[in-house]
């Protein structure tokens, strides 16, 4: 195979650990996230949460944050692993309530808008992969909408655990 330049926006508790599983395979990764403790993790190659696998692929990891219109430009892929919040008493532990309630896309629908403008900006035609979970119609809802001419749709939520993210990617 051939090293893919991966663009992820969002490098929190699923973007990381997949982008460096990807990394670990010879890949460029790098990425856009505006949260200051994802700055700090690499900048401090330190990662809070139970993760396997991640620390020692955080110390050897060349991966940096970039604008995410040099992510869009640069990569010939782009993944978008932004969190879907859920409300507490849907964790999936408990008994579920009566009542239904969807998953929190306000994060995610302003990622899509934020790839799009960046797409826009550069002139740049990419493949975005949705990564985050979702349910059922909510690309045609949600996501279509935002993604705008330049950007080809792909949804892939990886079959992962969070805790066994970087050996399910791989595996």
């Amino acid at each position: 195979h051939h090293p893919v330049k991966v663009g992820f926006i969002g490098l929190g508790k699923l973007g990381l650990p997949t982008a460096l599983a990807f990394e670990s395979r010879g890949h460029a990764v790098f990425g856009c996230d505006p949260s200051p403790e994802v700055a700090a993790w690499l900048r401090t190659r330190r990662y809070p949460h139970a993760e396997e696998g991640v620390d020692a692929l955080l110390a050897a990891s060349r991966l940096a944050l970039r604008p995410i219109d040099d992510v869009v430009r640069d990569a010939e892929v782009v993944f978008v692993t932004v969190q879907t919040p859920h409300a507490p008493a849907f964790e999936g532990v408990t008994r579920l309530p009566d009542e239904r309630r969807d998953f929190d896309y306000g994060p995610l629908g302003a990622a899509v808008g934020e790839v799009a403008g960046a797409l826009e900006r550069t002139g740049a035609t990419r493949d975005v992969v949705v990564v985050s979970t979702v349910l059922p119609g909510t690309m045609r809802r949600e996501v279509i909408p935002r993604l705008g001419p330049r950007g080809r749709l792909g949804y892939n939520p990886f079959f992962i655990a969070m805790g066994t993210t970087v050996p399910d990617v791989l595996n």
